[in-house]
Order: structure tokens, then C-alpha cells, then sequence
């Protein structure tokens, strides 16, 4: 019997695309020691088992879709269209699939009636195949980001693939978006009002140092959870475009 196991990665980052890997894998294959859940396993974990795992499943492809498509027809439907494009050109080349595991709670809309889907939440811990789909995905994906790091290097994309962190935030603050950021999601709105008010700030005479220190001193969500309660209310938003 032929499994297909699909996982996705990059859901809940503000910059970069959503990106999935789909794997085929015989269930006389035996399971690999060490796989798990990418996000339970260390990048140079997932970086020694990369190769070793594109190697032992039977085929594997990708799917991916843009800041763009993200913004356009939200993520829930990017993220399926992703899922949709690896699992088909599985297809194009000739694959059988007796069973499809998806990650999470829906199964793939759009794929041909023939496939026999299971939505699986948290498929990703609980089942191998799944566990390398996510280990592929996460390491293409971030080494995508790497590269496109080295053109906006204000940002640590290298260190946090796109995810919201401190250093991402500051880089938002102190050079505004790139045009790879997610316009629409939450953490990327509260960087964009970070940069706003740094801007008022250096017109009052502060230094960017002194801004980021002020960040800083809330702790890594202490600032923005304050943000999400409305203590700023003089801030209005900006659009920046789509």
C-alpha cells in the first residue's frame, strides 16, 4: 500500500510563503529513528535527516503559495491550495495513492474522489510519514528564507524563517516591511505600529536605540500584548498596501 503523508509549514509566520511538502512512502518502509514533528526537533536535526529522508521515502513534492495568494484568499485557503499542488504532481507523475494523511482537521479540497483521504490532527506527531513531509517542508522552507535574507537583512530572517520574534519586530520598526511581509496578520500590525511610533519618536528626538531598549524592557510579548489591549489608543492605522 502507498501512503501519502501531507504537512505544511510557515502558517503563522508574517513574511514569506506557506509551504508544503506531500511524500509517498510503501508501508513495508520501515520508520525512520529520530523523526518527529519538525518543530520538536532542532534545525541541525532536521538538517541531518534532510537528506537521509528524501532518500528513503519513494517520492516527494512540493507546494507552495505566496505572501500574495496569502493576502488575496486568506491563508486557510493558501495553505489547502499548497496541499493541492504537491499531492497533484504526485499524481502528474504516475503515483498510485492508497491513503492520504493530512495534517490537521480538513481534508484537501479539490483532489480527485478517488484519493482516500483522513484529516488527522496533529498527524504530524502521531504518524512517520507525516513527521518527514513536515522535516522536508521546514528545511526547504527555511532555507528559502535564508536566501531571501541575504536581500533584507534587516529582519533575521535566517534565525526565525519569517516568524514573529523581537529581532524580526525591531527590523520592522527600525526599516518598515519588505514587500514579503503578510499585510494582514496580526503580529505584522503591531510591528507596523512599532515603526510608526518609532517615526513620531525620532521627530521628538529619540534614538532608535532608545526605542528598542523601550521595547525591550516589556519582554518578548510584553509590549505587544499591551498593543492588543488598546493601551496605545492615539495610534491610527497605516495602510501600506497589499
Amino acid at each position: 500500500m502507498k501512503i501519502c503523508a501531507v504537512d505544511e509549514v510557515g502558517v503563522s509566520s508574517i513574511a514569506g510563503p506557506v509551504f508544503v511538502c506531500a511524500v509517498i512512502v510503501d508501508t513495508t518502509t520501515k520508520s525512520v529513528p529520530g523523526v518527529a514533528d519538525s518543530k520538536k526537533l532542532t534545525k541541525a536535526k532536521r538538517e541531518k535527516l534532510f537528506p537521509f529522508l528524501k532518500e528513503v521515502v519513494d517520492d516527494f513534492s512540493y507546494g507552495a503559495a505566496s505572501h500574495q495568494k496569502i493576502e488575496e484568499i486568506n491563508i486557510h485557503n493558501a495553505k489547502f491550495l499548497a496541499m493541492r499542488q504537491a499531492v497533484e504532481r504526485l499524481l502528474r507523475r504516475g503515483n498510485r495513492i492508497d491513503r492520504t494523511i493530512v495534517d490537521g482537521g480538513f481534508t484537501i479540497p479539490g483532489l480527485p474522489l478517488f484519493i482516500n483521504q483522513e484529516a488527522h490532527p496533529k498527524a504530524d506527531q502521531n504518524f512517520w510519514e507525516a513527521s518527514t513531509a513536515s522535516i522536508l517542508a521546514k528545511v526547504t522552507r527555511d532555507r528559502l528564507m535564508t536566501r531571501l535574507a541575504r536581500r533584507y537583512p534587516h529582519y533575521d530572517w535566517e534565525s526565525n524563517a519569517g516568524y514573529y520574534s523581537p529581532k524580526h519586530r525591531d527590523g520592522i520598526a527600525v526599516h518598515g516591511p519588505s514587500p514579503h511581509h503578510r499585510r494582514t496578520f496580526g503580529y505584522f500590525r503591531y510591528c507596523l505600529f512599532c515603526h510608526e511610533e518609532l517615526k513620531k519618536r525620532r521627530e521628538e528626538g529619540q534614538s532608535d536605540e532608545e526605542y528598542l531598549a523601550y521595547l525591550t524592557s516589556f519582554g518578548m510579548y510584553g509590549h505587544h500584548k499591551a498593543w492588543k489591549r488598546g493601551d496605545f489608543v492615539t495610534w491610527k492605522p497605516v495602510c501600506y498596501g497589499a
